[in-house]
């Protein structure tokens, strides 16, 4: 029984990753990384808890401060969050999932008063693999899986 699962848990994890480099070849031409500008330097500085962020002009930014940045599997972890959120303030999709507490306690003060970030940036955390505001909830992985066929349909 042990062997059978852990041969589900490997099928599933490949195919988890199969649709997450199809999100991340879908959306790096309409969202690319670029250098951060020297006013966004000085805010990476002053947050070094920041890796990155979708920036006003659509490009991706990431922290040279953080150490998200220099691991290229957690960097492409970060790319894509950022792009997906890119891509839900460009299309302007929005979730009606409730928010945990304690998800609301740990995003920080910037998601206090802004709940359709929060929610962006909670599906965007669980298509990119990052377990910082888990546990999520059902309605939170089923709005993570509506925005993946909404980008590959």
């Amino acid at each position: 029984m042990g062997e059978f699962t852990q041969m589900t848990t490997d099928a599933l994890a490949e195919e988890h990753r199969i649709v997450i480099d199809k999100l991340h070849n879908q959306l790096i031409g309409k969202y690319p990384e670029r250098q951060p500008s020297q006013d966004e330097l000085s805010f990476f500085y002053q947050r070094p808890e920041v890796a990155g962020y979708a920036a006003d002009d659509r490009a991706v930014v990431v922290s040279p401060f953080n150490d998200v940045g220099r691991d290229q599997m957690k960097r492409k972890s970060l790319l894509l969050n950022e792009r997906l959120r890119q891509y839900m303030k460009d299309n302007q999709v929005n979730f009606d999932f409730d928010i945990e507490p304690d998800q609301l306690y740990s995003a920080g003060p910037e998601y206090q008063e802004n709940p359709t970030m929060l929610r962006e940036t909670i599906v965007s955390r669980i298509l990119s693999g990052d377990p910082s505001l888990e546990p999520y909830s059902l309605q939170q992985k089923e709005a993570a899986k509506q925005l993946v066929r909404r980008i590959l349909q």
